[in-house]
């Protein structure tokens, strides 16, 4: 008899990324549903257009259907949609009747198909707080992640957990083509064991590690290199799909975590940035600090995160806007709040 078996799976835009999921996508399929390469008639896959650095039918081929039939389409823009999705339905001969054929969705695919999630995958949270530098993102975000009970993916851990592969692999920072090379070798985790955070770098916990000067700016050298970012933001995709998560950064929402249930844009005027600054770093270092000098560095920041090349600071479309410029903390924290209670009641 000849079945349909659909699935799904998200990349990132890179010939090597959609190879590498389009490849797990089929061996789930094939292994879950007891097919071989020679049942299979046809495979049919639809991408999302912001997907065109590679066809996924190379990885199929690679994968060893040579003789099955093979199409790939664009699918048609719709709003809401999943961005950066693979969709496949194999035709494939099988005495497995229709009923128990198993469809698989992976990773941020599987919101496609809410009833195949396990128990508990169907309230997890993705939340992305995107906005300027001195906004108060992390701050908040860790905040929120104590109120909410759910990670806080410290992504900056992430990089200097990169740094410290390639200090110990012996790599010279400044090669970017080596660099790159062996980020291929790496694999970053992040658990909470008893109540804290712990990065692990290929199984090795890593945590107290990153947090040296050295692993900061080996982290500021490397993370210039498209892949390493590219690599990262990999990283961050695979642990928001196994749990609910908070991040922040500049490109959370329209990069890193486009499909996020919840998309904040924390944002204030420079003036009350710089203000802000200027009050910490007068505690800090119990010091005058010089308001103009700060506020000069903010808008320098803004125009360098707004007109960078890769992944540019920009609100999504579906963020929701929070000014803070006449909140202080524990006011947008409750702001927030709200708006995460507001989305939850819709799931």
């Amino acid at each position: 008899m000849i079945r349909a078996i659909r699935g799904a799976t998200c990349s990132q835009n890179t010939a090597e990324d959609i190879e590498k999921n389009t490849t797990e996508l089929l061996a789930e399929i094939f292994a879950t549903n007891n097919i071989e390469i020679d049942d299979v008639i046809a495979v049919a896959f639809t991408c999302t257009k912001d997907l065109n650095a590679a066809y996924p039918a190379v990885a199929a081929r690679k994968f060893g259907l040579v003789h099955a039939s093979l199409m790939c389409m664009a699918e048609m823009d719709v709003v809401g949609s999943l961005a950066y999705c693979v969709r496949v339905q194999v035709l494939a001969n099988t005495q497995i009747t229709q009923d128990k054929i198993c469809h698989i969705y992976l990773g941020e695919a599987k919101k496609l198909r809410p009833d195949l999630l396990e128990k508990g995958e169907e309230n997890m949270l993705q939340i992305a707080i995107d906005g300027p530098s001195g906004s108060g993102k992390s701050t908040i975000a860790k905040r929120l992640s104590q109120h909410l009970d759910i990670v806080y993916v410290d992504t900056g851990a992430l990089y200097r957990t990169a740094g410290l592969f390639a200090v110990r692999m012996g790599v010279d920072l400044d090669d970017e083509a080596a660099v790159s090379e062996l980020t291929k070798d790496m694999r970053v985790e992040i658990k909470y064991l008893e109540g804290s955070q712990h990065t692990f770098l290929n199984g090795e916990d890593v945590s107290a590690t990153i947090r040296l000067d050295e692993m900061g700016l080996a982290a500021s050298s490397i993370g210039r290199y498209e892949a390493v970012r590219e690599r990262i933001v990999g990283f961050s995709r695979e642990i928001a799909s196994k749990q609910s998560v908070i991040m922040d950064g500049r490109d959370i929402g329209t990069v890193v975590l486009p499909n996020a249930n919840i998309k904040i844009f924390l944002t204030a005027t420079v003036e009350a940035r710089a203000k802000r600054r200027c009050g910490e770093l007068a505690a800090l270092l119990g010091e005058f600090i010089d308001y103009d000098e700060i506020f000069e560095q903010i808008e320098a920041r803004d125009y360098q995160d707004i007109n960078r090349i890769h992944s540019p600071l920009r609100q999504a479309d579906d963020a929701i806007i929070v000014d803070a410029t006449d909140l202080n903390i524990e006011q947008v924290v409750q702001k927030i709040m709200g708006i995460v209670e507001e989305e939850r009641s819709k799931m």
